[in-house]
């Protein structure tokens, strides 16, 4: 908390530190299912990349604000808000896409992500085209049966 309340009274780059704090908390949130602090945190990472973007010189082409829109997924999927959800992993894609080093690979937590929330809203022919494609591009990149991991 002391940390929140430093980095929030400094200049821009103190925003870097506070992003990483809002996405720490909610990764420990989330892995110990205290679902409405995740969500808490990982809108607040998502809103702070988001105001980074506005001055950043990557702008909106940043891995961390696709990361911010999959976490911030993550936490609308925890609470069963499907929509906000859907719409945030299709953010993260668009960014992820967008970067200069873009392979259809460093998609791929946030394709395992999507595919969930397709499985559980029944759209089971959607889930499995979306892990089938990443999995073949995993498997032209690293071999079949890779252990690299996709984080």
């Amino acid at each position: 908390m002391l940390a929140q309340k430093i980095c929030e009274g400094q200049d821009e780059d103190a925003r870097l530190i506070l992003s990483d704090i809002f996405y720490t908390r909610g990764a420990e949130a989330a892995e110990t299912n205290d679902k409405p602090t995740a969500l808490e945190n990982n809108t607040a990472f998502l809103r702070l990349r988001l105001q980074i973007s506005k001055t950043s010189l990557v702008g909106t082409k940043d891995a961390t604000l696709a990361q911010a829109y999959n976490q911030a997924a993550n936490a609308h999927l925890d609470q069963r808000m499907f929509d906000t959800a859907l719409d945030y992993y299709g953010k993260a894609l668009e960014v992820f896409e967008s970067l200069p080093d873009y392979s259809e690979t460093i998609t791929s937590i946030c394709v395992a992500n999507l595919a969930t929330a397709y499985w559980l809203l029944g759209r089971l022919d959607e889930a499995h085209q979306l892990l089938l494609q990443n999995l073949r591009a995993r498997e032209g990149e690293y071999g079949v049966d890779d252990t690299e991991s996709f984080r």
